[in-house]
């Protein structure tokens, strides 16, 4: 299974922030879409950063409240781990094991254009693992 196939099973449209934006409207767009990491873009879609809720709760345990007012683009991930949709999903679900992280930024020709978490990934995995337990199911009962 490829992360494209992935894609297919999200249900969620892509939501980025840019780096000028304060860490308190970023917690904001988190909770407001009840997601766990935001890609940081300039124009067009260009990737420059990363910042999940796991980040800002350290860096507020760190940093105290003075930290709701900084930049993102003071405290994001810079050096973004981002596969592409012809990645196999496998691959990418081996790397967040390894990096110990739950979102890859999908990216193709240098634009972001989507995001998977762990939870999709697994998602997509449980559903193709099903459809094949239909499909031995359907060819068990025609040679029956």
């Amino acid at each position: 299974m490829l992360i494209e196939d992935v894609l297919v099973y999200k249900s969620s449209k892509l939501v980025s922030i840019q780096p000028d934006v304060t860490i308190s409207e970023a917690i904001d767009v988190l909770a407001e879409h009840n997601i766990g990491a935001l890609p940081v873009c300039k124009m067009e879609n260009r990737l420059v950063g990363i910042i999940s809720e796991r980040d800002i709760v350290r860096l507020l345990s760190a940093r105290g409240e003075s930290l709701l007012g900084a930049k993102v683009a003071d405290v994001m991930t810079r050096d973004v781990f981002t596969c592409s949709p012809a990645d196999d999903v496998e691959d990418v679900k081996a790397q967040m094991k390894t990096k110990r992280i739950r979102h890859f930024p999908v990216v193709e020709d240098g634009v972001l254009i989507d995001i998977v978490s762990a939870r999709d990934a697994m998602f997509a995995t449980l559903e193709e693992s099903l459809n094949h337990r239909r499909t031995l199911a359907t060819a068990y009962e025609l040679v029956r």
